[in-house]
């Protein structure tokens, strides 16, 4: 109960004049044990509030694994924009082609006894230049017979001479000139042509 400081009278909790003398009364503490208000803190284990824009304290961000946002990079194993399928690069000659080539060569080189088996490496690679396609464009062969057969003649030459050691580069030589003969057709992936003409 507040008393008055003025006229030391006693009043009613809660008053805030003297019922004695009128004089305005002190402010009183809350007694004790009042509850006062105290918000309320969050329980234990419970998210708390997230503000706006601002994401949860152990949520995921925007863009969870496997989700793609916006300009971001594809997934793993996802070809790139501009990235060429894989269906671009292929062999489309047949069995019955191949058999047919061979048998021409080897008949070829057996009738000349070996003179001609430098067109006969021709024909048989020309006709597999023709029906490969890397990455969209079909390779062309453009080396004849007669250009490879001086080189192979001087590679018999150097072979015989060494005893057969420079035989073991011959292999090699013999791809080279093939490579530095193969190109890329003009046009993308053309049929190749039905009858090609050998040199």
């Amino acid at each position: 109960m507040p008393t008055c400081p003025t006229c030391g009278k006693e009043n009613p909790a809660g008053a805030v004049f003297c019922g004695g003398c009128g004089s305005r009364l002190p402010a009183s503490a809350p007694a004790y044990g009042a509850a006062t208000y105290t918000p309320a803190a969050p329980s234990y284990g419970s998210a708390p509030a997230a503000s706006y824009g601002a994401p949860a304290y152990g949520s995921a961000p925007a863009s969870s694994y496997g989700t793609a946002s916006y300009g971001s990079a594809p997934a793993y194993g996802t070809p790139a924009y501009g990235a060429a399928p894989a269906d671009t690069s292929y062999f489309d000659g047949r069995l019955i082609q191949k058999i047919g080539w061979r048998l021409l060569g080897g008949l070829l080189t057996t009738v000349t006894l070996g003179i001609c088996l430098p067109f006969a490496v021709c024909m048989i690679y020309r006709w597999e230049t023709n029906h490969t396609v890397i990455d969209g464009h079909r390779l062309a062969f453009d080396g004849t017979g007669g250009q490879l057969m001086g080189k192979w003649l001087l590679w018999m030459l150097l072979t015989v001479v060494t005893l057969g050691i420079y035989g073991l580069w011959v292999s090699i030589k013999l791809k080279k000139w093939i490579t530095k003969h193969t190109h890329f057709r003009d046009s993308a992936d053309p049929a190749p042509a039905a009858y090609p003409t050998y040199t």
